[in-house]
């Protein structure tokens, strides 16, 4: 299974988020991270992709602890966040009947 996290926080925040990204606990090791990834925009200002991948049978135990990851960034100012929930294409196809 594969969790999105997409955080957005304006520029003058950002030194404070990078101060509690350099704080969090390690993510458990039956999840595979990829990211994350940052970039810059006009209307969110900076924003962070990680891509979380884990076991279909560990989906309960690795959503709480990606839902963790993100407390040390509550009061951040302008800092927000979601949790996607993605399929794989063969899942996808899979669920209509076709894989």
């Amino acid at each position: 299974m594969i969790t999105i996290s997409i955080m957005s926080f304006p520029p003058e925040s950002a030194k404070e988020v990078g101060r509690r990204f350099t704080e969090l606990a390690p993510i458990p090791n039956y999840i595979e991270t990829n990211g994350p990834y940052l970039y810059t925009d006009e209307r969110d200002g900076n924003t962070s992709i990680t891509i979380y991948k884990y076991e279909k049978t560990r989906a309960a135990e690795a959503l709480d602890a990606i839902s963790n990851l993100l407390v040390p960034f509550y009061g951040v100012p302008g800092m927000k966040y979601s949790l996607q929930l993605a399929s794989s294409s063969k899942t996808a196809l899979s669920m209509l009947g076709l894989g």
